[in-house]
């Protein structure tokens, strides 16, 4: 059995569908949800006491459901149309939120999702510090009866600059890397008469589009991995899934296509299937993957998964041990499943009958869509400088070295979301590159791991660990030769 890739036409000179531009008028959520005005105008590093009139205002509705880092992209997104008149384009993480008035968000705020967001602030102690703050600008809004949000997008030039200037070699003594982001004392609003603002009411066309989806009963497979040795085994829960699948999907990458999935109990889930094997998407124009195929990558990816666990799991012991060692806590790699389809056959699944077995999905939870990428499948270099970042590249150094140099991690892209109840990083779609070359697609085998030998440098995470000493990078032809558990040790656990 063979299925194949939805096809999503938009027609001539544009990459807009349907789908999008409704997800455009529901401010990203579904018709009848909750919807938030959020409004917004720029501050800067340089002159953080005063509106940047320049970039002027812009106000959007936003649904419930949506997360603060994909409106956060969205409104980077808007800047950048007159930002990049004069500078090189800004990317989310040089952007920051602050509350109108250069107020500083409250911790472990900035990846909730809306709604949260808003129930977080509107108690009778921030109301009048937070939301009741409304630049002139956009004190209309408030005739909308739709509850407003006001911010000052924070630019933050030090950041710009670390992301345009060469990258140099990092010492011990370039701290700057890893400090923490410096408060701001709250200001009061200095909104002038030079402020423009861009918003416009939305307005509806007509009917929206009643989106199609599929009644499912899936069967859950989950993954564990080995305690001791790492090894990862499939175990059959005998659980059920029952939820619905939207028919057309969310996201659409290179081999993956991403589907809403909501169980019966209102959990939002995400389900992934391949629907190409190789990301040259000129190798054909209908791509077909078959059942088996898809099983194979969708269990191979949710192994890379639970094998970045295990290996994260290791990397906080072994720093744990040396305590003096500054390094991001809240990164962790996405729980999933897999979802076997039983009975009947989802639309999205892109089969139209089966004998004796339905397509197997990657499951996981909905998340953020805006993505960090900290490495690509052979390039290894440092891409982000600040802690999570330093953080994410020792880890890899880790990896290599604690696998006895057999397996290195490509491809470590993530989103930020909340991880232990504070603002973090969820990791995800991963790959490795392994001594036999059979981890699944992206597996480039012993030249993708002497890429990484090749490109990496070890940043000061990685020297304040001694990474550098006990994991050299040295390639080992057939691995297995260098690291032990008592070259890992902390001085105190090895006395």
């Amino acid at each position: 059995m063979k299925i194949a890739a939805q096809q999503h036409n938009a027609g001539p000179g544009t990459t807009h569908t349907t789908n999008s531009l409704l997800a455009h008028e529901h401010g990203g959520g579904a018709p009848g949800e909750s919807k938030y005005y959020i409004a917004w105008q720029v501050r800067n590093s340089k002159t953080p006491n005063k509106i940047d009139a320049d970039l002027g205002g812009h106000a959007k509705r936003w649904a419930a459901s949506v997360f603060m880092t994909d409106i956060k992209a969205d409104i980077v997104t808007t800047m950048n149309t007159h930002w990049t008149a004069k500078h090189a384009p800004l990317q989310p993480e040089h952007v920051s939120f602050r509350w109108a008035g250069n107020k500083l968000l409250d911790h472990d705020t900035a990846t909730l999702r809306l709604g949260d967001f808003y129930t977080h602030y509107n108690t009778p102690s921030k109301v009048p510090l937070y939301l009741s703050d409304v630049p002139l600008a956009f004190k209309h809004l408030r005739k909308t009866k739709l509850p407003v949000l006001c911010f000052d997008m924070y630019i933050d030039y030090a950041l710009v600059r670390d992301s345009i200037l060469p990258r140099k070699r990092m010492r011990a003594s370039s701290s700057a890397a890893v400090s923490q982001v410096q408060s701001v004392r709250p200001r009061r609003n200095l909104t002038g008469a030079a402020l423009v603002s861009h918003f416009s009411l939305s307005t509806r066309a007509g009917p929206s589009e009643v989106h199609r989806q599929s009644a499912v009963v899936l069967k859950k497979v989950t993954c564990v991995a080995d305690n001791t040795t790492g090894v990862c085994k499939l175990i059959d829960e005998d659980i059920t899934v029952m939820g619905n699948v939207l028919a057309t999907p969310f996201s659409s990458g290179a081999m993956k296509e991403a589907y809403d999935l909501i169980t019966a109990d209102g959990e939002q889930l995400v389900g992934k299937r391949f629907v190409r094997l190789t990301n040259d998407e000129d190798a054909g124009v209908n791509h077909i993957v078959s059942l088996e195929q898809n099983r194979v990558e969708v269990e191979g990816e949710l192994f890379r998964l639970t094998q970045g666990k295990w290996f994260l799991d290791k990397f906080y012991n072994f720093c744990q041990a040396r305590s003096h060692v500054g390094i991001d806590q809240n990164i962790c790699f996405a729980s999933a499943y897999l979802a076997q389809e039983t009975g009947t056959f989802s639309v999205a699944s892109g089969i139209d009958s089966f004998d004796s077995e339905g397509i197997t999905w990657l499951v996981e939870q909905k998340r953020p869509t805006t993505v960090i990428k900290f490495t690509g499948t052979l390039n290894h270099r440092q891409r982000q400088k600040d802690m999570r970042g330093l953080t994410v590249q020792a880890f890899s150094h880790f990896v290599y070295g604690y696998s006895k140099q057999t397996l290195v991690f490509s491809d470590l892209q993530g989103s930020l979301a909340h991880v232990k109840g504070r603002d973090g990083l969820v990791l995800f779609d991963v790959m490795t590159h392994t001594i036999e070359g059979n981890s699944g697609v992206g597996d480039f085998g012993k030249a993708g791991i002497k890429s990484f030998v090749d490109q990496h440098v070890c940043n000061d995470v990685c020297l304040a660990l001694a990474l550098d000493k006990t994991m050299p990078l040295v390639t080992v032809p057939n691995g297995g030769e260098s690291v032990t558990d008592e070259d890992t040790a902390s001085p105190a656990s090895s006395a």
